[in-house]
């Protein structure tokens, strides 16, 4: 066992996501290091309401990792504590739990608290984590965010014909506009991309500061940040819809290996009749699976996208002191 500084840990990221990948039990794009080191660094501050990371506890064995942030005087919280999607254990879930209980004594002595997210719900870590908590000093469980996703496992064509009557039927029935163009802009250097996105997003009906995410700074430099350490790795995928050569809609989101996860779309509000976000999502959808993707997470629950989903995804979350 040893435990990592977070400088040591960025030397090992690759070796972290490859155990993340092998894992089970979570939320897999989102417990990755892009990701979560993207919120470990951005999403914090007295006015977000998260409080700023006090130290780390990372620590790896046998390719099972812990990663905490001390939030919180002897309380460790996941390193994403906005939403909580990823999980703060990776690797087998009994090795990982028992990685834990020995770290927190060693490193921390008895008594600390750990917040625990992103593991499924009735998931080997879920009964593994209520087992430790019969042993516990406390253990409490509370729901975190719930994700969508689609099966894109026997392709594109598949998944829409196993759609409703009412939505193939929306479908078809979308206004016919010409000189439509999809364009990936994923080899495109971010800082040319943001500025797109930005435009559109000042277009449409997200364009006030309740809706628009990117008008609250944390999550603009998140999301900043995550896109240029996914696009160096040549793991994100971002794609615009034009309309007569404007920027009319885009689609962003990542890929860890066969899991594509959405992050942000939005569309210029002038063009709503023309159902600009379904083209896109339609477009994006045949994209990924062209390119290998069988798990499409559609990311946390909104209404409209219960009618693309095929798999609704309960995450659940604990705290436990030990």
């Amino acid at each position: 066992m040893r435990r990592l500084s977070y400088l040591e840990f960025q030397q090992e990221l690759a070796s972290y996501d490859k155990a993340v990948y092998a894992s089970q039990h979570l939320a897999k794009f989102c417990s990755t290091a892009p990701w979560q080191c993207s919120a470990y660094e951005h999403l914090h501050g007295f006015e977000f309401g998260i409080d700023a990371p006090r130290d780390t506890l990372i620590v790896e064995h046998e390719k099972n990792w812990l990663l905490f942030a001390e939030r919180r005087e002897r309380i460790f919280y996941p390193f994403e504590s906005a939403w909580m999607f990823g999980c703060p254990l990776i690797g087998e879930p009994e090795i990982a739990i028992e990685l834990l209980e020995k770290a927190a004594l060693i490193y921390q002595g008895s008594g600390c608290g750990f917040v625990i997210s992103g593991f499924l719900n009735d998931s080997e870590m879920h009964k593994s984590l209520i087992r430790l908590g019969k042993r516990a000093r406390r253990f409490e469980e509370f729901a975190t965010t719930d994700c969508l996703s689609l099966d894109l496992s026997s392709g594109a064509d598949k998944y829409l014909a196993n759609r409703s009557r009412s939505f193939r039927k929306g479908i078809r029935q979308m206004k016919k506009i010409d000189d439509v163009e999809f364009l990936d802009a994923s080899a495109e250097l971010p800082e040319k991309v943001f500025p797109r996105i930005f435009d559109i997003q000042a277009r449409s009906y997200k364009s006030s500061d309740d809706n628009n995410i990117f008008s609250n700074h944390h999550y603009e430099s998140f999301y900043r940040t995550l896109y240029e350490r996914l696009f160096q790795l040549q793991m994100i995928r971002t794609t615009f819809l034009q309309i007569a050569g404007r920027d009319v809609a885009y689609i962003m989101g990542g890929v860890c290996g066969a899991i594509y996860r959405g992050f942000q779309m939005s569309y210029d509000d002038e063009f709503r009749p023309y159902a600009p976000g379904n083209r896109l999502q339609l477009e994006n959808i045949r994209r990924m699976a062209a390119e290998g993707i069988t798990h499409y997470d559609l990311g946390m629950h909104s209404p409209y996208k219960e009618r693309w989903m095929d798999k609704w995804e309960n995450f659940k979350g604990a705290f436990i002191v030990l």
